[in-house]
């Protein structure tokens, strides 16, 4: 996968087999998008946006690299969008909740930047360091303490920190 520096991967995880270091980035890069409702993988969407009144219109995936296309009433209107953010586009005229606009662009990211790789490399080392917890909630012996959660808990701070690292409402 081109998604993530391999060599940083192995270093942080202390995972040296690739295969299976590309079966846990992909699970929990999976679990991240499922989360947020879209892919972060660099590629063409396709939508269908309602207007709202405006002439901004919000894209669901992020970040918007370039506009391919955008037909509103069938007629082309490429030429007039104007990227504004990384999820909102200008199309050049308001456009009513009645009114639709279809559009393709591309989204998403060749490589995932730092701060995400780097969460999904400490999601690899959690998921790959199971502690059978029997019921133990936390334990001290001198000056070195232990806390486990639960797993509830655990997917709770999990989408918790995908809602602060992306800004984003969750899509479950």
């Amino acid at each position: 996968m081109a998604l993530y520096n391999e060599k940083m991967a192995k270093n942080i995880t202390q995972i040296t087999e690739q295969e299976t270091l590309d079966f846990y980035f992909k699970a929990i890069l999976e679990k991240i998008e499922a989360i947020l409702g879209y892919k972060l993988e660099l590629g063409e969407r396709k939508e269908f946006v309602k207007g709202i009144n405006s002439q901004d219109v919000y894209l669901t995936s992020r970040p918007i690299v370039s506009i391919v296309e955008c037909l509103y009433s069938g007629v082309d209107i490429t030429r007039f969008i104007n990227v504004k953010s990384n999820r909102k586009i200008n199309i050049g005229t308001n456009l009513c909740p009645c009114d639709e606009i279809e559009i393709k662009y591309i989204s998403g990211y060749s490589e995932l930047p730092i701060n995400i790789q780097l969460f999904i490399f400490e999601q690899i080392v959690l998921a790959g360091t199971k502690i059978d917890e029997a019921g133990l909630k936390s334990y001290s012996i001198k000056d070195i303490s232990y806390t486990y959660i639960s797993d509830l808990d655990k997917n709770k701070n999990f989408i918790e920190s995908i809602i602060n690292m992306f800004g984003a409402t969750i899509c479950l």
